[in-house]
């Protein structure tokens, strides 16, 4: 797989190749996943299993442990002031 990919020009450490075959990789840089299609001779349909996560049943999971976090979208910006000193 190195060498198939360093032919499309791309470089990866063999630690980042071994995560990439035996884990399931978080993220992926488009480019790599291009060469690795090319070189393998796939569309990204046959290497990416498309799933669904509910954010509302994870926030509720992060509240149910403990974790009290505020909701962020209830902060709005305060427009600043600036004024001067009568001195």
């Amino acid at each position: 797989l190195t060498e198939l990919l360093h032919e499309r020009g791309i470089t990866l450490t063999p630690n980042a190749i071994w995560r990439i075959v035996t884990q399931e990789p978080e993220r992926i840089a488009f480019k790599v996943l291009v060469a690795l299609c090319d070189a393998l001779d796939v569309t990204p349909n046959d290497l990416i299993a498309y799933t669904v996560t509910d954010t509302k049943t994870l926030r509720q999971r992060s509240n149910a442990t403990g974790q009290n976090l505020p909701e962020l979208r209830q902060y709005r910006p305060v427009r600043a002031r600036i004024v001067e000193d009568d001195e």
